[in-house]
């Protein structure tokens, strides 16, 4: 379970830079990718077992490579 918290802590440390970069150039994009980046980190945060987890993880790995 600790590992997953790590795992989640880590995507989330390199998504928001990345997303803050997308924002120099396109403000709409940022705000649209910084609301699907909170609501996974809702997800997260309402999470009920380890399969969620690992969904939650899944939907912000994409998300980073969607947008990089």
């Amino acid at each position: 379970m600790k590992d997953k918290k790590v795992a989640a802590e880590i995507l989330s440390r390199a998504i928001k830079p990345t997303i803050g970069a997308i924002g120099k150039i396109n403000l709409i994009l940022q705000e649209k990718l910084f609301t699907k980046f909170n609501q996974i980190v809702d997800m997260y945060n309402e999470k009920t077992d380890i399969a969620d987890m690992e969904k939650i993880i899944e939907e912000m790995i994409k998300l980073k490579k969607r947008n990089c």
